[in-house]
């Protein structure tokens, strides 16, 4: 299980697994990254590096009362971005 903590103090639960040029899933409204998990990564991380990150209040990730709008969404992925270290 890893962990990265937003600027704000909430843990975003990610996956990464595979090797190679990355590539970044995030699920819809009210979904998780076990969506990913269940039967498109197994394949997708042959030839690449597969990252699948838990929105905030989704899944594995920090639960929270308010910070659920988009740009606060795009602000989290922006940061894990950042913090693995992936090309933009």
């Amino acid at each position: 299980m890893a962990y990265i903590e937003t600027p704000d103090g909430v843990p975003l639960y990610y996956e990464d697994r595979g090797n190679g040029e990355a590539i970044l899933l995030i699920h819809a409204w009210t979904m998780n990254a076990e969506y990913w998990w269940q039967k498109n990564t197994p394949k997708l991380a042959e030839p690449h590096r597969v990252i699948a990150v838990d929105l905030r209040g989704h899944g594995l990730s920090g639960k929270t009362d308010e910070g659920h709008k988009l740009s606060q969404y795009a602000r989290d992925v922006h940061h894990l971005r950042g913090m693995l270290e992936l090309a933009e």
